[in-house]
């Protein structure tokens, strides 16, 4: 995997109505586009580094916790990552899932 790349995970549902301004449309846009490249950053930590929490994916991205915590649930519905079983303390003393690239 490259860091740059996209994959489509399907958020083809509009991010703005018809009757918004152009420049709602085009901040859709964008938003779509950075979530992709956010879940490809994601499938790739975990493909190079292994099993994480969302934190430590965070940590080691770049990214806001936030950030990384929305795409898991949309990754792993679409059967790119799973959910290892281990629950893991964040930095912060809460409980977080470890999670692992599902390989095949």
């Amino acid at each position: 995997m490259q860091k740059h790349e996209t994959i489509d995970l399907g958020w083809s549902k509009p991010l703005a109505r018809n009757d918004d301004p152009v420049t709602s449309h085009q901040a859709a846009a964008s938003m779509t586009e950075s979530a992709s490249k956010h879940a490809m950053m994601i499938l790739d930590a975990l493909y190079k580094n292994g099993d994480m929490s969302p934190t430590g994916i965070a940590l080691c991205l770049g990214l806001d916790r936030a950030q990384v915590f929305r795409r898991m649930s949309e990754l792993e519905r679409r059967g790119f990552i799973y959910a290892t079983g281990r629950v893991l303390r964040s930095p912060s003393g809460r409980n977080e899932r470890e999670w692992s690239f599902k390989r095949g």
